[in-house]
């Protein structure tokens, strides 16, 4: 028999006469959850108890997320079977052999993913109802404030005001040291000849030469550098 998703769930309103922010959640008694059942109704328009009345024996065939094991626990609650005695099979593939283990191998409802997929659920009413009328005011009607996205938004403008807020300052002392660099020299050639270090000699001496001499000599004039 199928039960066609949740059996059970919080309300969606108060009831006559209540006026809490919350329906559903006690918020004053630790978030206790109220959780009437459901309107919605199992295979050929049947309730879990109509369907089981016969039963040899009651497996729990649903999901193997939270949201399959919270169903698993409720139609245990609306059959009036214990959580730790309940036959609670799971499979995640359709074949016979995939069954057939299933079957072979039940286990308890696990109560730590019940336990999760109702933080969630109060989670997601408390914010749903408290922060969604402030968006209908401030941005636009319709719109529904999610329990992560709204922390997600929350974080973000806290880090964006820091980041504006920052006014930049030096923390720090520096001290520089410099090194001169020395002008690069090329070397005479180590194997050169001595016409060629003559030369260069010369050149050397003509950028630091002083003013022209001439000197008469036999029957030429000769003309040298004065170093300076």
């Amino acid at each position: 028999m199928a039960s066609v998703g949740h059996v059970r769930d919080l309300p969606d309103r108060n009831p006559k006469g209540v006026k809490d922010p919350v329906p559903g959640v006690d918020l004053e008694k630790r978030l206790q959850a109220d959780l009437p059942g459901h309107q919605g109704k199992g295979q050929n328009g049947r309730r879990p108890q109509e369907g089981c009345q016969d039963a040899a024996g009651i497996w729990l065939a649903t999901d193997l997320d939270r949201e399959g094991e919270a169903i698993a626990w409720h139609l245990a609650e609306a059959l009036g079977i214990s959580p730790g005695t309940g036959k609670r099979v799971v499979f995640n593939a359709i074949t016979r052999s995939e069954v057939e283990r299933a079957f072979k191998n039940p286990r308890r409802i696990d109560m730590d993913k019940v336990n999760a997929q109702q933080a969630r659920r109060i989670l997601d009413r408390i914010v749903g109802y408290q922060v969604s009328p402030l968006l209908w005011r401030k941005v636009a009607g319709g719109l529904s404030a999610g329990r992560v996205q709204s922390v997600a938004v929350r974080l973000i403008v806290q880090r964006e005001r820091e980041i504006e807020s920052f006014v930049p300052r030096s923390t720090g002392r520096y001290r520089v040291f410099s090194r001169p660099v020395l002008e690069k020299r090329t070397p005479f050639p180590k194997n050169g000849s001595g016409g060629c270090r003559r030369r260069a000699r010369r050149r050397a001496g003509s950028r630091t030469a002083g003013p022209l001499q001439t000197r008469t000599g036999g029957s030429r004039n000769t003309t040298a550098f004065a170093p300076s």
